[in-house]
């Protein structure tokens, strides 16, 4: 069974279900009979399966028309065990509650299904196989009769209805359990002579990996993710809990609870010493080959111990508890890193016998860590750039027996033992969230005793990057954050800059202050997974591909493209080219391990030994961006029968009127195969991603949309984009909507094509090429002009036009006759 992603991400699943056998007896599956309420508030009953086999919930097509649920779009495949499949579009969000108290309620996220093709139970069943449970309330009382299901309630749901309670048929072959909505009824039971069916229901997810690769190109898969979402039910809990669980100690340091769901959280059940053991033995084992390696790994497991990050356990009573969770652990070991090259990764996802991980039983809270990109963006608007990197939140003593990290030695010849983490464990579910959380509170009460570093927010997990503009600022900031985070419990572990001065300054600052801080003076560290040279304050490029004689398969393709990282687009005229590789790979129906045809095993090999290049890319940190400074940005789209792309420039002018002009982003995404569409089509796709761009880039900088312009070589798209969006069809009409309500048509200029920097993005360029091409790194020489002259042009157009229908009404009318006029016919 594999795990369920979140809604917004399950793209290109399968959802496999039901199939018959010929059986002599039938195994009857929980049913209840559910309250729940439409959009008017009417009352509605509705008949449930509950299957704790299947990680997703499901629900009709007529069920959601019944109750008319809002839809969320999502992309995803419904199989059965035989050939065909069936799309599902919409999942929808309903609450659930029992017939008897309404208080006993559960909040549903289910995928709509048309419809299930059973019935359930398939036949009359005989009373003689009945459990008798005296007067005790049923959940479906009409569970021995067939009828329609209308809602499938997965294991997610069903961990949450379960309370104490289980009563046992004498031949052990069915069972009651009692749940929030009544007892439901399992188990194996005879069935009436004249049926000979049984039907087994058992529905999961699985990813078709295929399939995965198609989401480079679907038109429809760049989510509108600009704007704030609303919080989730359990992303409140979660909120909640932290503000009334989470402790301050002695030393300033902060303690949280682990948000359990349950008061006696499933993954107690779970048994998982044995498990852990045996990852530890192989885990020991593969670091044995390496002595380095191995030496690495302990280092790094002292370093916990010394830090009390982790304790020993030394009381038996602890060591026999059956309800801890021992944690599964691996090194990772990393040869770029100049300090610790090996890191300790903690395993929660891992499942215990009752197939429950400590993950599935902690409350997952919202998204709190700033995007990646945009710390990036504002970490190059100031000129003095500094890198520091701190630990840890304390866990409550009495949650630590959930993160219990069984048989490490310091030797393999000495006796393994049992120790315990007891500090925050990132690989749990909630980790991210309280670490920020904690930055949060943090801010919120030191904010009048530290105010220039709580208005710093530029953390990511535990690394800050921030700039600063004098040394005056430089040295007040170091001071602060150092006495905000040390007196919060914080330990801080390496200053960098590409200031001499500051890093003279930190290293005064802690032999005096009697703190061993590190300071990295090397030239070059990486930065969020990306290379920063500190001594010429410019990002470099890092590409190790693996130089081996094994057989070149499109699974050792595909592994060696997603080496290619850069989530700032950068690169993006090399990476749209792998992009279009992977869809050639696609078209080629090949299986995951077979070796590449002739021609695109020559491209390949092309195009990886052209890689060596983009190591020599540098591109400039700082984006010379002042307090004085005008700013301005500058957006640009294009597209091709290949692709569409993006591009986001910074254009500054100081005080003396010089003018900068700087590469922020960039974004492209290959066109469908399977089914055409035009090139406007895909010209009117790259606006709405450069307008969705341009705004998140305006957001993060904090630029004026009154600052921003957006630029097109489509006569096509300016002209849809003057007129009103009912004037043209569904396709065009949507866009047009979403383009004009981020960036008005006011803001939008044509440029030819030949100064346009996303048409290298779109059309792709080899590494060599990239290395020295003007327009893409120095933008198209116009935008330095200290006034720009940007083309108004009215275009028209009627493509995409919408056939006009036209009413016409005939009013019919008589015309009296002449001689009708008269009184008589005498001649006057």
């Amino acid at each position: 069974m594999d795990n369920l992603r979140n809604p917004q991400s399950v793209d290109n699943d399968v959802i496999s279900f039901s199939t018959e056998k010929h059986q002599p007896s039938e195994v009857l599956l929980a049913t209840a009979r559910l309250k729940t309420r439409d959009r008017n508030g009417c009352e509605h009953h509705i008949r449930a399966l509950l299957d704790q086999g299947s990680q997703a919930s499901f629900i009709t097509e007529a069920t959601t028309l019944l109750l008319g649920l809002k839809r969320s779009p999502v992309n995803g495949w419904v199989s059965g065990l035989g050939p065909g499949e069936t799309r599902i579009k919409y999942m929808v969000s309903l609450h659930v509650e029992s017939r008897q108290n309404p208080a006993n309620s559960i909040q549903v996220d289910a995928y709509v299904l048309k419809s299930f093709s059973w019935s359930l139970p398939s036949s009359n069943l005989k009373s003689s196989d009945h459990l008798e449970i005296g007067d005790s309330f049923l959940a479906d009382p009409d569970y021995a009769i067939p009828s329609k299901i209308d809602i499938l309630l997965g294991a997610e749901a069903y961990s949450e209805i379960l309370i104490e309670g289980m009563i046992k048929h004498p031949k052990d072959n069915l069972i009651a359990q009692n749940t929030i909505f009544g007892w439901i009824i399992t188990g194996r039971i005879s069935r009436d002579t004249n049926t000979k069916y049984k039907r087994v229901v058992n529905m999961h997810l699985k990813i078709r990996e295929e399939n995965l690769l198609k989401q480079f190109w679907e038109l429809e898969t760049e989510l509108n993710n600009i704007f704030q979402k609303k919080l989730t039910n359990e992303e409140i809990k979660c909120e909640n809990f932290f503000q009334s669980t989470a402790t301050r100690d002695n030393d300033g340091r902060y303690v949280v609870r682990l948000p359990v769901k349950k008061e006696k959280p499933e993954c107690e059940e779970g048994q998982f010493r044995e498990l852990a053991s045996k990852r530890f033995y192989s885990t020991e084992k593969k670091l044995l080959e390496n002595p380095k390696h191995y030496e690495e790994y302990q280092e790094v497991m002292k370093e916990y111990l010394s830090l009390n990050h982790m304790k020993l356990i030394e009381s038996n009573e602890e060591k026999a508890d059956s309800t801890t969770v021992y944690l599964s652990h691996h090194a990772v070991v990393k040869e770029d890193k100049d300090t610790t090259k090996a890191r300790i990764v903690f395993d929660a996802t891992q499942k215990g016998v009752n197939n429950v991980s400590l993950n599935d039983s902690l409350i997952k809270g919202r998204k709190l860590q700033q995007d990646l990109k945009h710390l990036l963006m504002r970490w190059r608007c100031g000129k003095i750039a500094i890198v520091k990197m701190y630990l840890q939140v304390r866990v409550h003593d009495d949650d630590t027996k959930y993160q219990r990290i069984l048989l490490w030695r310091p030797d393999p010849n000495q006796p393994i033992q049992h120790y315990k983490v007891l500090t925050l464990t990132f690989g749990t579910a909630f980790a991210s969230y309280f670490a920020v959380k904690c930055l949060h509170q943090i801010a919120k009460d030191e904010i009048y005793k530290y105010p220039m570093a709580v208005e710093r927010e530029d953390f990511y997990v535990d690394d800050l990057m921030t700039t600063c503009k004098t040394e005056k600022e430089f040295k007040l900031m170091y001071n602060e954050m150092n006495n905000l985070l040390h007196g919060s419990g914080f330990q801080l572990q390496k200053w960098s800059s590409n200031s001499e001065n500051f890093l003279k300054y930190a290293s005064e600052e802690s032999i005096s202050s009697d703190q061993t801080i590190k300071i990295k003076a090397n030239d070059t560290l990486k930065v969020l997974g990306i290379t920063w040279n500190r001594t010429e304050d410019d990002f470099e490029f890092e590409i190790n591909l693996q130089n081996t004689n094994d057989e070149i398969t499109k699974r050792k393709i595909l592994s060696e493209i997603a080496r290619l990282y850069d989530p700032m687009g950068w690169i993006a005229p090399v990476i749209v080219k792998s992009k279009i590789y992977i869809q050639k790979l696609w078209q080629a129906n090949l299986d995951w391990d077979d070796t590449l045809p002739e021609n695109l095993l020559s491209e390949c090999l092309n195009f990886k030994t052209d890689l060596v290049n983009p190591k020599k890319v540098k591109i400039p940190r700082w984006m010379k961006l002042t307090d004085n400074s005008h700013r301005e940005l500058h957006a640009f789209a294009d597209a091709s029968k290949s692709a569409y792309a993006a591009v986001i420039y910074l254009r500054t002018v100081d005080t003396e009127g010089n003018v900068h002009a700087s590469l922020v982003t960039a974004k492209t995404k290959v066109a469908p195969i399977e089914k055409e569409v035009s090139i406007p089509r895909l010209e009117l796709c790259g606006e709405v991603l450069a307008a969705k761009l341009l705004y998140e880039v305006c957001q993060v900088l904090d630029i004026s949309i009154n600052n921003t312009f957006a630029w097109t070589d489509s006569t096509v798209v300016l002209a849809w984009l003057r007129d009103l969006p009912y004037r043209w069809t569904t396709f065009v009409s949507n866009r047009v909507s979403e383009i004009i309500n981020i960036v008005d048509y006011e803001r939008w200029s044509h440029v030819t094509t030949d100064f346009n920097p996303a048409d290298c993005a779109l059309r792709g360029l080899q590494p060599s090429e990239l290395l020295d091409h003007e327009l893409w790194w120095k933008d198209p020489q116009w935008l330095h002009s200290r006034e720009l002259e940007c083309n108004k042009t009215e275009f028209n157009t009627h493509e995409e036009e919408k056939p006009m229908k036209t009413c016409v009404a005939i009013k019919e009318t008589k015309d009296k006759f002449l001689w009708t006029k008269f009184h008589h016919y005498q001649k006057h």
